[in-house]
Parts: C-alpha cells; structure tokens; sequence
C-alpha cells in the first residue's frame, strides 16, 4: 500500500499512515518486472528516485535493510542527483559500499557502485563511497569476461577528477589499465572517442604517469604496441620523459606548460617541475626536505641567491623563480639547452 502510494509520490498520506499503524510498513519490498527482469522496488527506491531526503531518513530509521533495494536507491539517488546526501544516508544506515550484488546473484550487472558514480559524473558520490570504505581497486567482470576497473572505468566517461581521485585515494594501475590508458587517450587524440576529447585525454595520461606510477616496462610496451598512425606528438613525448625518468608535468597539478609560457618551470634539483610560483610553494614544505639541489646555508637554492642578488631583497626558501623545464612536453617546443635556453646558432664570418 505504501509502495503503491509512493508511486504516486503522495508522502504525507505515507507518513500519516506510518504514523498510525507504525513505521515498519515502510519495509516492504515487492518485485515488478522490468525489462524482462525482475527488481525490487520499495518506498526507499521510488523516494530516493525523486530526491526525497525527508522520506528516506525516516525508511531508513525504521530499520530497512533489504540489500538489493538499498543498492538500487543508491545507483537511483547517484543517477538523477547531484545531492550525496541520500547516499550518505543509505552507507550510514548498513549499505555495504563494496557490495557485489554479481557474487550475491541479485542484480546481473557490470557496474559497483563507485562506477556508477563515475557514469553518473557527480564527484561528490564518489567521496561519499570512499570516505564510508569503498575499494578503489575493486573490478567487475563484464560479460565477454574482461575485467573492469574502477580507474579504468572513468575513462569512457571523460572523467578527470575522477581518474585523479581514485589515484590519490590508492588505486594501483594493472597491466590492463595501462593497455586500456593508452588505446583510449590515442584514439581520443584521434578525434575517435566522442567522449573524451583530445585535451581530457592528454590530462589524464599526463596524471595517469605521474601518481599511478605504472611500471615503465609495462609503458613501453604497451606504447610501442599502438600503431604509428596513432602515435600522438604530446603522448609520445610524456612517454618518452616518463621512461627516461625526468619530469613532465606540474608535481602539484599536472600541468603541461607554464601559465605564462611552454616551458615549465624546474626545480635545481631536476627532479621535479612546477607550471607556477604558487605550486612550487604548496609543495616546497614537502619536497625541501627531498630535494638534492643546490642550498646555502639559508636554505636558498642557486636560483634564489641569483634573484636575491638582482632584487636587493630576501628570497623565501621554495620562492624562487626555478629554471625552466628541460625538455618540456609543450608542443613546438625546441631543443633546449643545459638550463632549459635554446642555444643560438653560430654566425659565421663576415667576408
């Protein structure tokens, strides 16, 4: 009865009547036919499909626990909302958020739910799930038998702040993710994925190298199996400085060039680079203490002496405006010299 009335959306007749004959005739669970299949459907799946926060809490306070429902208000609440509220709700009242419904023979599908957050395209769902305990490296077999990964996953769906959450929050690139980074940034570099354009793709390979740190092996393999016709300039070249050790992006925020010019900025030390003076201060407290550049005895780097020697004034340990990158991944940027210049060309002898 209360299902029927949800359907209906008519919430206060719900509550009306919970109220009189008690709140446990929120728990029921009927199965409908849907497509040739049958789900569940409950007062939390319809109320969590029209964004019902109100009716939600008070289901789930009643103590409902049927796990296929519950998971279907999530992937319902993720799919029409960009609000984590209700899926907060369900991962704080019991929803298991690694829940494999595959395993459990409810629910035949490809997708957990920290990739249906993915497709959904919310952020904030995917904080949600991991903050409550979710496995970032957890995969799905699809029918043909691949397996999917969540990483690999945001991928088909553009996603770059996904693809950098996961990697930030622990998620280990296989073999196959690095086959499945490198198939889909060149073709989107090609203008053949409708999805993910050749910019995105280039960011996420990018981010991809520099804090999933696969093996480079397994990089250049997989980089050599592509066909000529695929190689793009820019990926070939972040290639070719990952394999070789150097940097090519931003350390903070991966950045391929400098906001004022192609180059990037390097550290003394050629360990790291930066895009800009604000991200070589958020990461010089960390990395001062790594960094085998060359520092006096105030801390200053040979760059920060030179500048503090032009301005007359003190320089900042971390401050300093680094040399440029060598062999920055810009594209049409030239060869560079020892400290990032382009050498001049030799004049010959006046007759």
């Amino acid at each position: 009865m209360c299902i029927e009335w949800a359907g209906e959306q008519d919430w206060d007749r719900i509550k009306g009547y919970a109220k009189e004959h008690g709140s446990e005739v929120l728990l029921g669970v009927h199965s409908v036919h849907v497509d040739e299949k049958w789900k569940v459907t409950s007062v939390l799946s319809i109320a969590s499909y029209n964004d019902n926060v109100e009716m939600v809490k008070l289901t789930l306070e009643a103590g409902f626990d049927n796990k296929e429902a519950m998971y279907l208000a999530a992937q319902t609440s993720m799919k029409n909302s960009d609000n984590s509220t209700i899926l907060r709700l369900l991962l704080e009242h019991g929803l298991d958020p690694n829940i494999d419904l595959q395993v459990e023979g409810l629910v035949e599908g490809i997708y957990n739910l920290l990739m249906s957050a993915a497709a959904a395209g919310h952020i904030d769902h995917a904080i949600a799930l991991l903050d409550h305990g979710a496995n970032v490296n957890k995969t799905m077999v699809r029918p043909d038998g691949h397996v999917v990964s969540p990483l690999a996953f945001t991928i088909c769906f553009g996603g770059h702040d996904y693809f950098r959450l996961f990697l930030t929050r622990g998620a280990i690139p296989t073999t196959s993710d690095v086959l499945y980074v490198f198939t889909l940034c060149l073709k989107a570099c090609k203008g053949e994925d409708p999805r993910l354009s050749r910019d995105v793709a280039i960011q996420i390979f990018a981010t991809f190298l520099h804090l999933g740190k696969p093996d480079s092996d397994v990089v250049r393999d997989k980089f050599n199996l592509a066909p000529p016709s695929y190689h793009d300039p820019t990926i070939a070249n972040i290639t070719k400085h990952y394999l070789q050790g150097r940097p090519f992006c931003c350390f903070v925020c991966e950045a391929l060039t400098a906001a004022s010019r192609s180059k990037l900025h390097m550290c003394p030390c050629r360990n790291v680079a930066y895009c800009s003076k604000d991200c070589q201060v958020k990461h010089w407290k960390e990395h001062k203490v790594q960094c085998t550049g060359p520092l006096n005895e105030r801390g200053e780097s040979e760059a920060m002496v030179k500048k503090r020697s032009k301005t007359g004034k003190g320089v900042a340990a971390g401050e300093a405006d680094v040399g440029v990158a060598e062999g920055a991944v810009a594209e049409g940027a030239g060869a560079t010299g020892k400290n990032g210049k382009k050498g001049k060309k030799g004049r010959g002898k006046k007759k």
